[in-house]
């Protein structure tokens, strides 16, 4: 995706998130990874796309931060998927009609609140 029109879109619009504020990036980043992997595309697609697209240093912050903060929003979305393996086998041994609903009425709760201190912990140490 790097030097394409998509991703210097991309680019543009995370780097004016940054610049505005940190955790408006951080959710907007955990949330295009979330909704890309509902979609059925596994985090590591969209990650690889990500971090391909980001710089650190032109975002305001470091390796480190950005690291954490990709591996927050893969490990999120990773356990709410609706096609992760474990939320299809959940969902049909227990009767549950979807994946989705498996994946939110299990671990809803636990990654929200994983999601908020994480988040503030990731926005805390930029």
């Amino acid at each position: 995706m790097q030097g394409t029109s998509l991703g210097n879109g991309i680019k543009w619009v995370l780097e004016g998130l940054a610049h505005q504020s940190f955790l408006l990036f951080a959710i907007s980043v955990v949330l295009i990874i979330i909704a890309v992997t509902f979609v059925g595309i596994h985090p590591m697609v969209i990650v690889t796309a990500l971090v391909t697209q980001m710089n650190a240093h032109e975002l305001g912050t470091t390796n480190h931060v950005l690291a954490v903060l990709l591996m927050l929003g893969w490990s999120i979305s990773s356990v709410l998927s609706p096609v992760n393996p474990l939320n299809m086998l959940v969902s049909r041994l227990s009767g549950v009609a979807t994946g989705i609903e498996a994946g939110f009425r299990a671990n809803g709760i636990h990654l929200t609140v994983v999601a908020i201190i994480g988040l503030l912990i990731i926005t805390w140490i930029h």
